[in-house]
């Protein structure tokens, strides 16, 4: 099932925030759409959102050249209740530590001030 582009573009952001240089190839094998679609959302976040992406040529994968976080508006934008429910499923697959570090960034994106909740 292909997802929107929102979807896309905050599903590749988590991936490099958490240092796992997504290339092109793997996160088009993983969500179902073309090498061409990922590579719009890349110009997408570069461009649009001015986002520091750059090229790991030994990594074969994204990273961020310096800190950046993905703007709130998108990050939320369309999340409707099953998808929430679905990131809830996936932040639970998640080992505790990168579980905690996906919580703080979303914390940290909606200006939360109060310590981020363990998700059991």
């Amino acid at each position: 099932m292909k997802k929107s582009a929102m979807a896309r573009i905050v599903e590749f952001d988590l991936m490099v925030r958490l240092g796992r240089y997504p290339s092109r190839m793997n996160f088009s094998v993983d969500y179902g759409v073309t090498e061409r679609t990922v590579a719009r959302d890349i110009e997408y976040l570069r461009d649009r959102l001015q986002a520091p992406l750059e090229y790991d040529t030994n990594r074969r994968g994204y990273f961020y050249s310096k800190k950046w976080e993905l703007p709130s508006v998108v990050s939320m934008s369309g999340m409707r209740e099953d998808k929430i429910t679905g990131l809830i499923g996936r932040l639970r697959a998640l080992p505790q530590d990168e579980r905690d570090f996906v919580i703080q960034c979303a914390t940290n994106s909606i200006g939360s001030e109060t310590k981020p909740a363990r998700v059991a």
